[in-house]
């Protein structure tokens, strides 16, 4: 049976007339529920606790991007069998890698059910997916940390100074706390890709290396530290440090093609 989830408070808005549609073609393809709304994560978490998990295959987020990572947040609390599914109500870029074009194409990826297992991320004990971006509240810079997953775990650094300590047993040159000062590129000519940040790493003597705009972490947990309260994208927070990496869990999305990460 499928489930069908929608965030109340979502920034895409479903109207009467395109809920309408949706409902119409699910119906066409005998795999209609009533849908589910929740406003908030412990809202989400109280809905998916009374849902009859023995007859539950699938959940399906209708929404955006930020739905959809909502959801992907608590798959620590969800059986791992259960597959995810996405009817886009915005442009997308987790859509795209399923190969969904819209809302209509998601419905589409649900009647062939295609489903792809990849690797997910976690942030203390929350789970993400493509996306999150951390900031500092004694921190006056409006850019954040930005934490990437395109195929292995990246960041992207404000202006700020942070500590970065491997916390994992595996390939790394050291096991001390790194730290690590970051500076927005000036260059306002340059492309987007190019000026984001440049990071200056700051060797035990204190000459300063060659700067990077990417910060490729070769280990599969890290910890993020800093005097302050740290906040993720949900304004969920943590205190002083933060711990970031590669989760043994895995999520089933239903795409229309194969995936490869």
């Amino acid at each position: 049976m499928y489930v069908y989830l929608i965030n109340s408070l979502s920034k895409t808005n479903l109207d009467p007339q395109l809920k309408d549609k949706i409902i119409r073609e699910l119906k066409k393809l005998r795999i209609y529920t009533d849908f589910i709304e929740f406003d908030s994560e412990n809202s989400l978490i109280d809905k998916l606790t009374k849902v009859d998990k023995s007859k539950t295959n699938t959940l399906v987020i209708i929404g955006d991007d930020r739905d959809l990572e909502i959801l992907v947040g608590q798959l620590g609390k969800l059986d791992g069998e259960l597959a995810i599914g996405y009817l886009p109500l915005a442009e997308s870029k987790l859509a795209k890698a399923l190969n969904i074009r819209d809302w209509l194409g998601g419905i589409q990826a649900l009647a062939q059910r295609k489903i792809t297992e990849i690797p997910i991320y976690s942030i203390g004990s929350r789970y993400f997916l493509a996306k999150l971006s951390l900031k500092f509240e004694n921190q006056k810079t409006i850019h954040p940390i930005e934490i990437l997953t395109e195929s292995k775990l990246k960041l992207k650094l404000p202006s700020s100074t942070v500590t970065i300590e491997n916390i994992a047993n595996d390939n790394y040159h050291n096991k001390r706390p790194v730290l690590l000062t970051a500076e927005k590129a000036s260059d306002e000519a340059a492309s987007r890709e190019k000026s984001i940040f440049k990071l200056i790493k700051t060797t035990a003597t204190g000459k300063k290396t060659a700067p990077e705009q990417i910060l490729h972490l070769a280990v599969r947990a890290a910890r993020i530290s800093c005097d302050g309260t740290i906040y993720d994208d949900l304004q969920r927070a943590y205190r002083n440090s933060v711990i970031i990496g590669k989760s043994s869990k895995t999520i089933r999305l239903i795409s229309k093609k194969s995936l490869h990460r």
